[in-house]
């Protein structure tokens, strides 16, 4: 059990719906609102957003990692594209099911936070690698 399902109160109990996904399937697509946050159990997602001519890599991620999140507790459609780079065993909580942990789990709330955190960071190092790589390219344009 990852720390961030033990902080949420995310137990076995919750977790019913756990799934075996085929490499390339898609578990966040940007601009679909999810009906559930996702926790990855084994195996490798590549998060990314799209670009002017393709979709630009953000990372890797593995068991842990949690998607979804900000969609569901912000209730907007989420800005990232995530999909198995390999078979990946994916637990997923519904949004009201997670959204009732939530209430009745006060420490939820500071592992929300932290997870939160990490993906605007993610973003904002993503800001300046952009900003840096068009600064580049204006350059030697």
């Amino acid at each position: 059990m990852t720390l961030f399902r033990m902080k949420c109160g995310c137990n076995s109990k919750v977790l019913k719906h756990i799934v075996v996904c085929q490499r390339e399937s898609l578990l966040i697509e940007r601009g679909v609102s999810p009906e559930s946050v996702i926790f990855v159990e084994s195996g490798k997602v590549e998060i990314t957003v799209p670009g002017e001519d393709k979709s630009l890599h953000l990372a890797v991620a593995g068991p842990g990692k949690v998607f979804g999140l900000r969609a569901v507790v912000a209730e907007g459609p989420p800005e990232i594209t995530v999909r198995c780079m390999e078979e990946c065993g994916i637990a997923e909580v519904s949004r009201e099911q997670f959204l009732n942990v939530v209430r009745d789990n006060p420490r939820a709330y500071v592992a929300i936070a932290r997870v939160l955190s990490s993906d605007l960071l993610m973003a904002e190092n993503l800001r300046r690698r952009l900003r840096a790589r068009s600064n580049r390219e204006h350059i030697s344009g």
